[in-house]
């Protein structure tokens, strides 16, 4: 289970690190306000990989209660690539 787990957060984040860095050469309207969000994400997710990697190994009773937010990052996640998609999909072609 650990080595699927480190597999896909691995791409996930290989994946996110990409995306966070393509976004600013693109043309697309809003730019400005909607940039920061992705690389927010990933630098977000990226802590919480590790907080997580240690949490698992405790007790339920003695992790962070907060880190439920880390399964809240999927619907975050999603939010923010359907504002970049729809803003990439309003502009003109180059």
């Amino acid at each position: 289970m650990v080595d699927y787990l480190r597999t896909i957060r691995g791409d996930e984040t290989s994946a996110m690190q990409a995306t966070a860095a393509l976004l600013p050469a693109i043309q697309f309207a809003d730019k400005e306000t909607l940039i920061p969000a992705p690389s927010r994400l990933v630098r977000t997710v990226t802590a919480l990989h590790a907080e997580s990697w240690e949490a698992m190994s405790q007790p339920k009773a003695s992790r962070r209660p907060a880190l439920k937010e880390y399964g809240d990052l999927g619907g975050v996640a999603a939010d923010a690539g359907h504002r970049v998609g729809a803003a990439c999909r309003r502009c003109e072609p180059l």
